[in-house]
């Protein structure tokens, strides 16, 4: 059903985490190491959230969902991800369909990624998050589109979709 601050949203019961291993202590290891087995861990992120309404109807992987695959390999492998900089705000007024008044907010934000040896990745990560809200959470849609973003790239997760191209013309 459609909440005040969105679209009408319909998603399947997010599944139970299991650890694969004892969180104990990770082992020591560098970073890139330690965030190539968080690669390894998450194989894919299917989209099974849905979009059905006015804004359109499709497929797409939720913040929530990604964060609950990606968390516990994380976790696992003693890998912290810290937002350490949001620059390049912008915030625009919008109307919806309705003439109802949105905030857009398209940001830019850099990531520290720390191994379980205290070591860093040699640079910042950065990502991009654009959303917008009728009330007042835009800046937080684009952070968390951001956080998204960022590991779905920065980690290669796939969809699991085995004919993502379907329905699309490719270029020669």
């Amino acid at each position: 059903s459609p909440t005040p601050d969105g679209p009408d949203t319909a998603t399947e019961p997010l599944p139970d985490i299991e650890y694969t291993g004892a969180i104990v202590d990770a082992e020591q290891v560098p970073v890139h190491v330690a965030w190539a087995r968080v690669m390894a861990d998450v194989q894919a992120i299917r989209k099974d959230d849905q979009r059905n309404d006015t804004g359109g109807r499709y497929s797409f992987r939720g913040v929530d969902r990604v964060v609950n695959a990606i968390g516990p390999a994380l976790r696992r492998h003693g890998v912290i991800v810290l937002p350490v900089g949001t620059f390049d705000v912008v915030y625009r007024e919008t109307r919806t369909s309705k003439g109802s008044v949105m905030e857009d907010c398209t940001l830019k934000m850099r990531w520290l990624v720390i191994g379980p040896m205290g070591d860093r990745l040699h640079e910042l990560l950065e990502s991009a998050g654009q959303a917008n809200d009728t009330g007042d959470k835009a800046t937080s849609k684009a952070t968390s589109v951001a956080q998204r973003s960022l590991f779905l790239t920065g980690l290669h997760i796939p969809t699991q979709d085995p004919d993502i191209d379907r329905g699309y013309d490719r270029g020669e």
